[in-house]
């Protein structure tokens, strides 16, 4: 059974009225131009919004490998055989003599040399030189050009000029403008009624009007960027990046900005292009492997890790495998000097040591794998490599470099990001305050708000809405009845009506509209305080140049009455005490005591009974003659947001 039930039977009268005249009323305005003053305000309003995007990608790819062979063999063979004989045979006789007896010798002399000398000499040299270059080059390019533009340009030009020539001062005198009806009050005999109050009856338009707020006059002015707050135990606090702090905060700073609030203070001001914040720490990874002669010294020198631009290296994560020449790898004549030192290696990285060894006396880590940290110095841009050693094969690292971000760096993207928000912010302010000087500047000559018919209608189908959700049990919201069109199939699919749920629907609807005279529909509307406390600010601040419309925006709850077609009355009464909707196929409709035990039957019948279609005096819109010497006819004057100008500078010129 509804909730809402019948107020009762009451006299519907409704009041016809004819527009009487206009007249001036109260003054609303006075402008002073003294004598020989010309006064001139011109106001130009241009927005132009154009946005393009640009994309682009390449890639080339080219593979090349060039190999070359030479091979040169040479072979030298050289044999001497020599053999040298010397022969000397020589033969003689000696005689001496003196005072004494004579001496005679004889000899003889052979001598034989023999020398022999052979030799041979073979030399072979063979070489073979393989060159092979290969080279890869990969190169993309793709290009896609998105060319999108939404170019808006809105230009407006507004002049409003005062000239007086005269040595005379001028006095403009405007007054507000009100308008008479003779009114007339009908009775078109007894209906049954309901009375309802309605809380905040312009809710749902003033919720969906702010979805729209491009088609206000006047945007709201924009909040100045801030940091966000948050309340703790009815205590208002921010963080300022360290600390939690009470009190206002104040006009946003550059160092307020922070990794935890820069997208929200972005979003609320409209900042575009807004970066995010540079990463804390950055890791950069370097490889570095070598191949030595073992059995002399070797320096390692030229090699370097880049470092991103404003970071500086904190540790390094290391990997170290080294293979040393050991005594008994040495070749056959190696010397005892290169037999007794043992190997040696030394690395640097910036100033620190990442690797000392010996064979015999282990500084760090032995040869085999080994993953190290070393904190570094806050080297920034590169990080030098450097080492020495001796009698080491090979050697291999793998360095992992950790660089934390720079407050340079942090403190710039500050500021870039608090540029965006505060650009954002002012051209919110500059949008604004252009509408607002347009909107003065315009004042007088735009004709402002809607229609009051139409206001009327607004106000009218905004109480009828929430009457029939009431009365209805909230089911006013009523099955799907109609699909929306598909226009991603080829044909498109068109909008279609779901067969049943038309016919349902279309019972309730025509019973919702025939069963109450909305024509006859009447309000008054209640001050602001009658609505929820926390909005009196809000609904006493809206106007609108229609006073019953401003009434409507303001108003607190809404008194509705609303009358029951006299021919409905059985059928209204039987839907309240059964929840359903008799259809007129049916036939008569049963009697209420047939169909409901409930308390209020005979209340419902003693209403049937004072209800009687027959005694309907006239059709209620059918116009009706007012005179001006009916003495059941009386004026009232309604004020409006009209102003005119008075023709003379009298402040209390004779009426007319």
């Amino acid at each position: 059974m509804p909730t809402l039930k019948p107020f009762g039977i009451g006299d519907l009268i409704v009041l016809k009225k004819r527009l009487e005249r206009y007249d001036a009323g109260e003054i609303a305005h006075i402008e002073n131009v003294m004598g020989k003053e010309h006064r001139t305000r011109n106001h130009r309003q241009l927005r132009q919004v154009e946005t393009r995007k640009l994309e682009e990608t390449e890639l080339e790819e080219e593979t090349r490998h060039d190999l070359e062979t030479t091979e040169r063999f040479e072979l030298e063979n050289e044999i001497k055989h020599e053999v040298k004989t010397q022969e000397k045979f020589s033969a003689g006789l000696e005689v001496s003599g003196g005072f004494g007896p004579v001496q005679i010798s004889a000899y003889a002399k052979y001598d034989r040399d023999t020398s022999e000398t052979e030799s041979e000499r073979a030399a072979q040299k063979y070489s073979k030189e393989i060159t092979e270059k290969a080279m890869e080059r990969i190169k993309e390019r793709v290009r896609t050009e998105r060319e999108e533009i939404e170019r808006i340009e809105t230009e407006e030009n507004n002049e409003h000029k005062f000239e007086n020539d005269s040595p005379d001062h001028i006095v403009g005198v405007y007054r507000w403008v009100d308008k008479y009806y003779r009114v007339k009050p009908v009775n078109y005999g007894k209906r049954l009624f309901y009375e309802v109050v309605i809380p905040e009856p312009a809710r749902m338009l003033l919720f969906a009007k702010a979805w729209n707020l491009d088609n206000r006059a006047i945007p709201e002015k924009p909040d100045e960027p801030k940091v966000p707050t948050f309340e703790i135990g009815g205590v208002e606090f921010w963080f300022d990046g360290t600390t939690l702090r009470t009190g206002d905060p104040g006009p946003l700073r550059p160092n307020q900005v922070l990794e935890t609030n820069y997208a929200y203070l972005a979003s609320t001001a409209g900042a575009d292009g807004v970066k995010p914040p540079p990463a804390d720490t950055v890791v950069v990874s370097h490889s570095l492997a070598k191949e030595l002669d073992p059995a002399v010294d070797w320096i390692l020198d030229g090699e370097a890790i880049r470092l991103p631009e404003d970071y500086e290296a904190v540790t390094c994560e290391y990997t170290a495998v080294i293979k040393a020449w050991k005594n008994h790898d040495f070749p056959a004549g190696a010397t005892p000097y290169d037999a007794g030192w043992p190997a040696f290696c030394r690395i640097h990285i910036g100033q620190r040591a990442i690797l000392q060894w010996q064979e015999h006396s282990i500084l760090g880590p032995p040869w085999e794998d080994h993953n190290f940290t070393l904190d570094l110095n806050r080297e920034r841009g590169s990080l030098p490599i450097s080492g020495t050693g001796n009698r080491v094969g090979t050697f291999a690292l793998n360095i992992n470099v950790t660089c934390e971000r720079t407050d340079e760096i942090f403190a710039r993207w500050q500021m870039e990001t608090y540029n965006a928000i505060m650009a954002a912010y002012r051209r919110k302010v500059m949008n604004y305050e252009e509408r607002l000087a347009a909107s003065q500047v315009r004042g007088g000559v735009e004709i402002q708000g809607e229609n009051p018919a139409k206001n009327l209608l607004t106000i009218k189908t905004e109480l009828k809405r929430q009457f029939l959700d009431l009365w209805m049990s909230g089911d006013l919201e009523l099955p799907v009845a109609v699909t929306d069109g598909d226009h991603s199939h080829t044909p498109p699919h068109l909008p279609d009506m779901i067969d049943r749920n038309v016919l349902d629907n279309g019972e309730v609807i025509s019973f919702a509209e025939e069963a109450f005279d909305w024509d006859n529909l009447s309000f008054r509307l209640l001050p602001y305080f009658h609505g929820r406390k926390e909005k009196w600010v809000e609904l006493s601040s809206y106007s609108d140049p229609d006073p019953v419309f401003e009434n409507f925006l303001k108003a607190g709850a809404a008194l509705v009455r609303l009358p029951v077609v006299p021919e409905y009355t059985h059928a209204v009464l039987y839907y309240q005490l059964t929840e359903r909707i008799w259809s007129r196929d049916a036939g008569e409709i049963p009697a209420l005591r047939d169909v409901s035990a409930a308390s209020e039957v005979e209340l419902y019948n003693a209403y049937l009974r004072d209800v009687d279609p027959e005694t309907v005096e006239t059709d209620v819109h059918r116009d009706v003659e007012i005179r001006d010497d009916d003495p059941d006819t009386f004026v009232i004057k309604v004020p409006t947001s009209l102003v005119w100008l008075q023709q003379t500078e009298e402040l209390n010129p004779e009426p007319e």
